[in-house]
């Protein structure tokens, strides 16, 4: 069974603020995806999830022209949650892709910091 953790850092949950910050129907097809990906893991893809760099994975939900990314990693059986963002463009951002890393390098140096 896999699990989703929301990544918090000082005291603000990034991703957890993007979603409330959607519409009730938004949000509704983001928990759905985040269901998706608890029942299926790191087998799941697209449509609903791809690959984007060697660690980052991104959710896909949309709902009617707005297209949504929750951008995640794995960490055995946990899917860390570091951020979202509403996509405009074709590519993904590279901000976004340069902030989701550099959660993901905190966590990691955090997780090391602690054994």
């Amino acid at each position: 069974m896999y699990k989703h953790i929301m990544y918090i850092e000082n005291g603000r949950c990034f991703a957890g603020e993007f979603i409330m910050g959607r519409t009730e129907k938004e949000q509704g097809k983001i928990r759905y995806y985040i269901e998706l990906l608890e029942k299926r893991g790191p087998s799941l893809r697209e449509p609903y999830s791809k690959k984007i760099s060697s660690s980052l994975y991104e959710l896909r939900p949309s709902f009617g022209n707005t297209e949504m990314r929750i951008l995640y990693f794995w960490d055995g059986n946990l899917a860390w949650i570091v951020s979202g963002f509403v996509k405009k463009d074709q590519k993904t951002p590279a901000r976004e892709l340069k902030l989701a890393t550099k959660r993901m390098q905190r966590y990691i140096n955090a997780k090391g910091a602690k054994k």
